[in-house]
């Protein structure tokens, strides 16, 4: 039997497809999938391929689509055959599903009153890092608001109407 792992596709920030060509050399084999987060695959999880058996003398692609994988997450998997000659185990292989785009996640930013104090804390989620930069992108605060790009809050006692966005 010959056989390889393939390179991991249709990578997402929650899924990926486990990939491998098999060729059975006339030897009736059974195909199935390792994964899991340890780099040796120790406690992995073992699923069949699709397909999960193959005779004939042909090379043929099989897979596996994961589900509910974690955000930014590697995984380690190898494609295991099984026939009359006994297992074989292929390369450990692996690849990082995605992060989540970065999204503001402050879902309205409260009117201010002249002369009376104001904050307001700016939230994010997804992307990579930490989020420490935050900017005006157009217009501009009230006078007597200050913005911390640092922190993203938005603070003080507007003495004026004004329009930013964030």
């Amino acid at each position: 039997m010959l056989f390889r792992s393939d390179a991991a596709s249709g990578i997402s920030a929650t899924t990926g497809s486990l990939n491998a060509t098999v060729n059975p050399n006339s030897d009736s084999t059974s195909i199935s999938f390792c994964y899991g987060t340890a780099s040796d695959l120790s406690g992995c999880t073992t699923v069949a391929a699709t397909p999960s058996s193959l005779t004939g003398t042909t090379s043929t692609a099989v897979s596996y689509d994961v589900p509910g994988l974690t955000l930014g997450v590697k995984t380690y998997y190898r494609v295991i055959a099984t026939n009359s000659g006994g297992t074989t185990n292929g390369s450990i292989l692996n690849f990082t599903t995605a992060n989540a785009s970065l999204s503001i996640t402050t879902s309205s930013m409260p009117n201010g009153t002249v002369g009376v104090d104001y904050f307001l804390s700016l939230e994010a989620t997804g992307g990579t890092g930490t989020y420490s930069s935050w900017a005006i992108t157009s217009g501009t605060l009230p006078a007597g608001l200050s913005f911390d790009t640092t922190q993203g809050h938005i603070t003080g006692t507007p003495t004026e109407i004004g329009r930013a966005h964030v």
